[in-house]
């Protein structure tokens, strides 16, 4: 190779991922344009401790004195905003571009790791789908943590990928760990997620003692960062271990519901929105009203296990069709079940046309499936797997790469019989 190629491929390396950022970012700018909504409901409360925490009042929701201690939601995604609205003042306009930011990086990130996994063309059309894809650019202009916990979910496995390749590199899978403690500071049940980093480390060729050391390196990143928050919560309320309310009981309740065949997300959709923090219950109160009625949900669950087995099977196909979302308008709201419905075929049919390389591309499989089962338990949205669509998607292109050049063989094959003599 003359330094000329070299030049050139090293320009080509670089002018395709800033190709799909901005590409990404023009996508997601044009969604927080036409489709962001001011917050309301809980999303009150996610803007209320962001701002406290800016202005130095505390992890709390409270507009004045007496400040309640804050224990609804965890708090990855409330010192983000707090981050945001330190430089930018409080305004949810400047969240929302700084989430379109973060998202187009992530089709960057899943460029640059799919790469390493498949062949440049397929790692090509990866980042080119995730940039076009629009159910997490709809997301950009919510403010809710799912964006963070995307960019998160896509960085772990980015940094898993590269410890994988480089196994004695003792800061690469503290790193991991430590992402995985953070994913569990966004959102409270990612607190199993580390089974993805150690279902890796288990099956991958490694030593038992590279394996054990690895698997520690984890778990102590985990620790650090996971650790305090818990300390902290068990300090101010005396409870251990308490991570977040997060409407835990609220959520079974709702599963009975299902098992009387409502649904729940449906009627939840017809109430009006809540635009401010009256009687909104925070701090003890809200471990005390949240922990009574889980204990009371799973008393029911206990008696009807058999038909909750099924409302759980049920929730795996909901959690990957888009049914309830923030969109508007008949045409988006079709559009959205049209795409989900097609990245899941896709997406199923890669994981199978890969299936004898699932060893090598275990952390996106466990990462698809993770995400998927850690959700089932609970009332499920579709938006609750967009961490896993990334992954996903990378199979999605494997497919529709499959498919093309399934297509080109057939026509040269039929073009070369026409053209040859008779």
């Amino acid at each position: 190779m003359t330094p000329s190629d070299s030049r050139e491929e090293k320009s080509s390396h670089i002018a395709f991922p800033v190709s799909i950022f901005f590409l990404a970012l023009i996508v997601r700018l044009v969604f927080v344009h036409f489709f962001s909504s001011p917050p309301v409901n809980d999303l009150l409360w996610n803007d209320a401790v962001g701002w406290n925490l800016a202005n130095g009042n505390g992890y709390t929701a409270s507009q004045s004195e007496p400040f309640v201690p804050g224990i609804f939601r965890t708090p990855g995604y409330p010192f983000f905003l707090a981050a945001v609205y330190f430089l930018f003042g409080h305004s949810v306009t400047a969240v929302y571009v700084a989430q379109a930011v973060m998202d187009s990086f992530s089709a960057v990130l899943l460029y640059w790791m799919a790469l390493r996994y498949v062949n440049a063309r397929v790692a090509q059309l990866t980042g080119l789908l995730y940039s076009l894809y629009p159910y997490p650019a709809i997301f950009c202009g919510v403010l809710h943590q799912d964006i963070l916990l995307v960019f998160v979910t896509v960085l772990f496995l980015f940094v898993l990928t590269r410890g994988m390749m480089h196994f004695a590199s003792s800061w690469r899978w503290f790193l991991v760990g430590a992402l995985v403690g953070f994913s569990a500071l966004v959102r409270a049940n990612f607190v199993l997620f580390p089974l993805v980093p150690f279902g890796t480390v288990l099956f991958s060729g490694t030593t038992k003692s590279q394996k054990a050391r690895m698997l520690s390196l984890v778990t102590i990143g985990f620790i650090f960062i996971f650790l305090p928050w818990v300390a902290r919560n068990y300090f101010v309320f005396d409870r251990f271990p308490i991570v977040a309310t997060g409407g835990l009981g609220t959520g079974l309740m709702r599963v009975e519901e299902e098992l009387r065949g409502e649904d729940p997300l449906l009627k939840r959709s017809h109430k009006p929105p809540k635009r401010d923090l009256k009687g909104f219950l925070d701090g003890i109160d809200s471990i005390v009203l949240e922990k009574e009625r889980a204990r009371k949900a799973i008393s029911v669950l206990k008696r009807h296990w058999p038909q909750y087995c099924l409302v759980m099977l049920k929730h795996i196909p909901r959690l990957w069709l888009t049914k309830y979302s923030v969109w508007h308008g008949y045409l988006v709201r079709v559009s959205g079940i049209v795409i989900s419905w097609v990245v899941l075929i896709l997406g199923l049919a890669g994981m199978f046309l890969l299936r004898r390389q699932w060893l090598r591309l275990l952390p996106f499989y466990l990462t698809i499936v993770t995400v998927t089962l850690i959700h089932i338990p609970y009332i499920v949205e579709a938006r609750y797997t967009l961490p896993a669509r990334p992954a996903m998607l990378l199979f999605v292109a494997y497919t529709l790469a499959s498919a093309f050049d399934a297509v080109r063989s057939k026509r040269l094959i039929e073009s070369g019989s026409m053209s040859s003599p008779s």
